[in-house]
């Protein structure tokens, strides 16, 4: 009941304060309730000053990493030599006999990203158009939209705020993803090869991404297990059975050396004795 009441009081002395300065905006307001002090009984009797402040709590907001592990690059963008003159000035003359420090405007080192990415898109094309024919087209659109990607995923982990760049990132992968497919499903051979001569991954994603419950994981690891003991269990019994397939050839030798040695001493007709047990099997399977 105390403290109410000194609430109350408090409370009332502010609004007056507040009343008798309009002028004055809500900060006043606000430094009014910070060195708003109340007065609190305790338990034992003894009076408990506590100061009654507004205080906005910290703002952490949580902050997912950018990854991009689903597009399957095994390998990053190398960097140009800014000493490497741009593709588009090559065919140039002039430049072999011009001064160094012409020849620089026209390297690297001074080009803009555009340029720099066109040279990167003209290096591939022309790289690609001395492996493959000039009709074409699946393996100089994949290679196109790796530079791309390769381009932009630094560029997007840095500035992960960029949403039109990073929109424009996903659209290269999925259409990189599609064409790689649709490669796949036309010549396999040249698909293995492109993979391995970008280092892309070819990661196909699921129809139905779905979360994995704790029962399904359960299920999956118990699954797991169980195939794991099956595998252990059939190397086990081909290791059985290749020793035991050992034991029966050298028995089956020293069997047949003891039917040599018997036809041999009792002066027996082999060939004789391979037709009769040859009829005597077929007669068996006449029987059966």
């Amino acid at each position: 009941m105390l403290m109410t009441m000194s609430i109350v009081a408090r409370i009332n002395t502010c609004a007056k304060f507040v009343l008798k300065s309009p002028n004055k905006s809500l900060d006043c307001l606000y430094s009014a309730f910070a060195s708003l002090r109340l007065n609190v009984t305790g338990s034992s009797g003894h009076q408990v000053t506590q100061k009654c402040g507004y205080a906005r709590p910290p703002r952490n907001p949580y902050t997912k990493p950018v990854s991009f592990d689903y597009a399957g690059e095994l390998m990053t963008q190398e960097p140009l030599s800014p000493t490497e003159i741009l593709w588009k000035y090559r065919e140039i003359k002039e430049l072999q006999n011009a001064p160094e420090s012409v020849r620089r405007l026209f390297t690297v080192e001074y080009a803009s990203g555009r340029e720099k990415l066109k040279h990167r898109h003209m290096m591939a094309q022309e790289r690609m158009n001395k492996i493959v024919e000039p009709d074409d087209s699946l393996e100089p659109s994949i290679v196109r939209a790796s530079v791309i990607v390769r381009n932009m995923i630094p560029h997007i982990i840095k500035f992960r705020h960029d949403k039109r760049n990073k929109r424009l990132l996903v659209e290269q992968i999925q259409r990189r993803r599609k064409l790689l497919k649709f490669l796949k499903k036309q010549d396999y051979e040249r698909f293995i090869w492109l993979l391995k001569d970008l280092k892309v991954k070819f990661i196909n994603i699921p129809a139905f991404n779905k979360r994995e419950t704790r029962k399904g994981r359960l299920k999956r690891l118990a699954q797991e297990e169980s195939l794991a003991l099956k595998r252990k269990k059939i190397e086990a019994l081909k290791q059985q059975l290749a020793e035991e397939h050992k034991i029966f050839q050298e028995q089956k030798k020293q069997i047949m050396n003891t039917i040599e040695k018997d036809i041999t001493n009792f002066n027996l007709d082999k060939e004789l004795i391979a037709r009769s047990l040859k009829q005597w099997n077929e007669d068996k399977r006449k029987e059966t």
